[in-house]
């Protein structure tokens, strides 16, 4: 990543879109980890905040004040793939939050179905 950096333009502008929890972070995977602080969701800046109210009309809730490098970083947390009480979904959240034993308790667990 260090040497992609550096050959761009010092004008250029990049942009890392990938999910950050999707495997475990190794060799070049692990910058998008390391620039998301991954397991951790930072606030916004009050700017940032205001232009997304003026732009969208929407409301981001739980503002506390950040530094504007903080809107450098957005992490989209609604899934499509699957609902929020599957049990993908809670295996998901539970690998996420480091919470191993709740995650292999889902595995087992036959009322997930979805899950095998």
């Amino acid at each position: 990543m260090s040497k992609l950096v550096q050959a761009l333009p010092s004008q250029a502008r990049i942009i890392l879109l990938g999910d950050k929890d999707q495997l475990s972070s190794w060799e070049p995977g692990a910058v998008l980890g390391d620039i998301c602080d991954t397991r951790h969701l930072h606030p916004f800046s009050n700017t940032f905040c205001t232009e997304i109210r003026k732009t969208t009309g929407y409301e981001i809730k739980g503002v506390k004040a950040a530094p504007e490098m903080s809107d450098s970083t957005v992490q989209l947390t609604r899934s499509y793939r699957f609902g929020d009480e599957s049990g993908i979904a809670s295996v998901s959240r539970s690998v996420n939050e480091g919470d191993a034993d709740t995650a292999l308790r889902i595995l087992q667990d036959e009322r997930h179905g979805d899950m095998q």
